[in-house]
């Protein structure tokens, strides 16, 4: 369920706060962001709304914003810009290929479970350019490290 409140910023012009509520797990849960017009706004909800029902479908409890908004491509990301070691060239190319090319990097890093994981070995065992399956195992934990460490940790990744 959705409500919108048009407001005046402290500057004079008009902001729509966007406040959904949902309950799951037996806990009653608000969210609420401002856009600067109404069609951000209803955006927004309607992307969010769908996202708080695929988890509920799924048997997840829905994660606030605050948590969900890390994806495996910004994990990754961080990993490569804040890695302590040099992170070597096929590495590095490895990730940004993920990043890139592959769906799984636009998830939420929360929900992505091992049925994400054989899939998207899958999908990399069906890409043309790779030839064996031991070139898919060599890639997957590459994945893996980036969702090892969580991006929004404030400790220096290794």
């Amino acid at each position: 369920m959705a409500t919108f409140v048009t407001r005046k910023r402290k500057d004079g012009t008009e902001a729509v706060l966007a406040q959904i509520t949902f309950t799951a797990g037996g806990k009653r849960t608000t969210e609420s962001r401002t856009h600067d017009t109404m069609k951000g706004a209803k955006a927004w909800v309607k992307k969010r709304e769908a996202e708080i029902s695929e988890d509920i479908e799924a048997g997840r409890i829905p994660v606030t914003m605050k948590v969900n908004a890390v994806t495996l491509g910004d994990a990754i990301d961080k990993y490569v810009a804040e890695s302590l070691k040099e992170i070597g060239k096929t590495k590095a190319q490895v990730l940004q290929t993920i990043r890139k090319e592959y769906s799984i990097s636009d998830k939420r890093c929360d929900p992505i479970t091992s049925i994400d994981i054989i899939s998207f070995a899958q999908e990399l065992h069906d890409r043309a350019s790779i030839s064996s399956a031991s070139t898919v195992l060599i890639i997957v934990p590459q994945l893996e490290v980036a969702l090892a460490v969580p991006s929004y940790a404030a400790s220096p990744i290794l």
